[in-house]
């Protein structure tokens, strides 16, 4: 049986979807499966599939109604070139791919699965003609998959049923982060001394709650001496984040490092003594729906800080992987951070337990594998065009 996924949001685009929508088919590639993408074209595509393990479509860009348009004439055709029959059409977003993949399963004969990834069920709110579209797409899959616990409640109040919800968490590869980087070289780039590190990687956007952590420095050095801030990570919000380092007094404390490479980020990781992650609900925002940076930073051996917000209690485990605090609580951010750097005992065993729990349940192969269990649970292709909604 062969997988096709549909996936606008894929390489060479750099994001958590993205990865995501590279590495579960790269995966099952890896395990046997016939899998295949279907994407749109984009500036550095051709090279990128040229490269890709597995075979990778593209269709032409454009609005999102075109898009959707384009990926249902294009699934098909992509289909006729597989060796085996269609088990599913996996939808790594439920729009514009959604729409494709319900519209497909009919001439295809084989469910439609949509993941969901938690931030893109907060944002129909406003928009009543958005929210009954997808509540209409998500009545007709066969399947969803939601990367977190919060995203599966996410997807029920959307009305998928519960029977239909299955929770397969994103994964990651460990082995770049774990493999031993001398950092010397970073450190002198970055213009840091002996003092500890204080990391977080991500879009320089509100709800990342980089400006939380610029706001905190100061009273968080006012307990553990000095500290060096590292940003890697680009977005609108970087010269708010600058101002706010400078009228906070702790400019020379905070380096942005802009976007970094995904090959040099393990050496960023392993740089850092905490990753600091204190995610915000911001209105209008969507929340983080799980958060591959923490599990990253734990492949790295490093003890994680996160806030209690949308999906990240299922990536970081509380006194086991890191430190699970309420979102909005300044004095408990400046009182996990400094815990961890003034108790090298904690921050280790936080650490090392953080990077088991990656190997044992976050590794890709583990979650093709979970991943596979759940697509078991679909109808049969040759039974499924008959599962209308």
């Amino acid at each position: 049986m062969s997988l096709i996924f549909l996936a606008v949001d894929f390489p060479p685009a750099r994001g958590g979807i993205q990865k995501v929508a590279f590495e579960l088919p790269r995966a099952l590639h890896l395990a046997g499966e016939e899998v295949g993408v279907l994407s749109v074209c984009a500036p550095g595509s051709e090279e990128f599939d040229r490269q890709c393990p597995y075979p990778v479509a593209r269709v032409p860009a454009g609005d999102k109604a075109q898009v959707a348009t384009n990926l249902s004439a294009g699934v098909v055709e992509l289909f006729e070139q597989f060796t085996t029959p269609p088990q599913a059409i996996i939808a790594t977003k439920w729009f514009p791919e959604g729409l494709s993949a319900i519209s497909a399963r009919r001439l295809l004969r084989c469910p439609a699965v949509v993941i969901g990834h938690g931030r893109e069920f907060r944002l129909t709110g406003l928009n009543p003609l958005k929210w009954l579209m997808q509540k209409y797409i998500m009545l007709q899959v066969d399947m969803a998959l939601a990367v977190s616990e919060w995203t599966a409640g996410q997807l029920r109040r959307c009305g998928v049923r519960r029977d239909r919800v299955h929770v397969i968490h994103n994964g990651i590869r460990p082995k770049p982060f774990e493999t031993p980087i001398d950092t010397s070289a970073l450190r002198e780039e970055l213009r840091i001394s002996d003092e500890p590190v204080l990391l977080t990687v991500g879009r320089l956007v509100l709800r990342k709650g980089q400006a939380d952590v610029i706001r905190l420095l100061g009273p968080i050095m006012q307990q553990v001496g000095p500290v060096t801030y590292v940003i890697a990570g680009a977005g609108p919000q970087e010269q708010l984040l600058r101002d706010t380092a400078d009228s906070c007094g702790v400019q020379e404390h905070v380096r942005f490092a802009g976007e970094v490479d995904d090959a040099l980020l393990p050496a960023y990781y392993q740089l850092c003594d905490v990753f600091v992650m204190p995610t915000r609900d911001v209105p209008g925002d969507p929340l983080e729906g799980f958060g591959l940076v923490y599990l990253e930073a734990n492949a790295a051996g490093k003890p994680v800080v996160g806030t209690d917000c949308g999906g990240v209690a299922d990536a970081i485990e509380d006194d086991v992987s890191g430190l699970l605090v309420p979102r909005d609580d300044d004095g408990a951010l400046v009182h996990a951070v400094s815990r961890l750097l003034l108790d090298g005992t904690l921050a280790q065993r936080l650490g090392q337990e953080g990077q088991q729990r990656v190997r044992d349940r976050f590794t890709w192969d583990r979650v093709a594998r979970r991943f596979m269990d759940a697509i078991g649970e679909l109808p049969q292709p040759a039974t499924a065009a008959g599962t209308a909604h």
